[in-house]
């Protein structure tokens, strides 16, 4: 029996397990990038509603705290100005 033949077509089919192979795991990469892509465009918008929320919140907190709204109307006058208790409360806030 001739085994030419019967090794070319082995290699034939082991080639075209290969290309698909191949092509498989490219479009899996694709795929993985297009997730990756949509998952750090949810991380941006999801950083960028944090620190919306957190400014909303400082702002807030300078309206409703009476001790914190009398520091900040003084913080024209520099940190020089303030009494330690004021210079404590600023730095801790900010």
């Amino acid at each position: 029996m001739d085994w030419e033949p019967i090794v070319a077509l082995a290699q034939i089919g082991t080639g075209i397990a290969t290309l698909a192979l191949a092509s498989f795991l490219a479009a899996q990469i694709v795929l993985q990038r297009k997730a990756l892509g949509r998952a750090h465009e949810d991380a941006e918008r999801e950083l960028a509603l944090s620190s919306h929320a957190l400014f909303q919140e400082h702002l807030h907190v300078r309206i409703t705290n009476e001790s914190l709204r009398q520091i900040y109307a003084k913080r024209d006058e520099g940190l020089d100005g303030l009494k330690t208790v004021d210079l404590d409360g600023v730095t801790t806030y900010f």
